[in-house]
Parts: C-alpha cells; structure tokens; sequence
C-alpha cells in the first residue's frame, strides 16, 4: 500500500521546523500570505505550480522533503 503524504502539511511542518517566515516565501514566490494562509489551514488546495515555487524557494529537494529517496 502507499502511503499518502499531505503536501501542505509536510510544508508547513518544514516551514516551521527551520523558522522561515510566511513573508519571506511569499516575497520570493509571488503568493500571497493570505493565499498561502488559506493553503497552510487547508481551505484551499495547493497547486503544482505553488508547490514547486516553494520548495525551489526552500532549496529543498521535493524527494528529501515528502520523505521518499529518489530511484536509482
């Protein structure tokens, strides 16, 4: 069975984990603290395009973080 990872979670929990500020990733992505807000308590959805725009910010690599190694 797969496990089902929630993306928003795993982010937040990252976000928090090593003190970034919803500003600072809101600046260099371009969302919105309200839109990312709205993302983090889960009343909207997260989108490809956002996910992607964070972790690139984050300099985390999205395999790392969803907690998957990569195949080799």
């Amino acid at each position: 069975m797969v496990e089902k990872y929630d993306t928003r979670t795993v982010l937040k929990d990252y976000i928090d984990n090593n003190g970034i500020k919803m500003t600072f990733i809101a600046e260099r992505t371009g969302i919105t603290k309200d839109r990312l807000s709205r993302i983090f308590q889960k009343e909207r959805r997260l989108t490809a395009d956002e996910f992607l725009a964070i972790t690139e910010v984050l300099k985390v690599d999205v395999n790392e973080l969803m907690g998957r190694e990569e195949a080799k």
